[in-house]
């Protein structure tokens, strides 16, 4: 599945077509949830899903449709690619010589009970309801604003 991320990833940055470039980041974060899950994390793999593959992808289909018009074509020009993969090289480079260089030793291993999910639900509803309500009205807020600033005036 790592391989799979790593081709979707370059796919994504050499794809000249946007909407390409949503499909890739689509099959990249699905097969992110399939690591989680292989993980024993199946909480985390179900929100990977539902919240970047599913929301996330929507979102940015459609904010490619919305902004796009028809006489505009969904290709991207790109001039500074030797720059850019100069500057990827150089950044790749400084993140694996700390990588191979670091001793990383044994991991220990966690007592994890079952239940998880139940602690977070019980910990969201009771001791963090208000930031989880905030965070609501936060999210409505953003949405009524888009929904405003969508809007065709006629």
């Amino acid at each position: 599945m790592s391989i799979l991320i790593i081709y979707c990833a370059l796919a994504l940055m050499v794809s000249r077509n946007i909407v390409h470039c949503v499909f890739y980041l689509l099959v990249a974060l699905i097969a992110l949830a399939g690591i989680y899950w292989l993980l024993d994390a199946q909480f985390l793999a179900g929100v990977q899903v539902f919240i970047y593959a599913g929301a996330v992808t929507v979102l940015l289909l459609f904010v490619i449709m919305l902004t796009m018009t028809t006489q505009k074509s969904t290709t991207i020009e790109v001039k500074q690619s030797p720059v850019a993969i100069f500057i990827a090289g150089i950044f790749w480079v400084s993140m694996i010589i700390p990588l191979n260089t670091t001793n990383w030793g044994k991991a220990r291993m966690l007592n994890q009970k079952p239940g998880q999910t139940i602690d977070l639900a019980t910990a969201l509803f009771t001791k963090q309801a208000l930031p989880f309500e905030i965070a609501g009205v936060v999210l409505l807020a953003a949405l009524i604003g888009a929904i405003y600033l969508a809007k065709e005036t006629k």
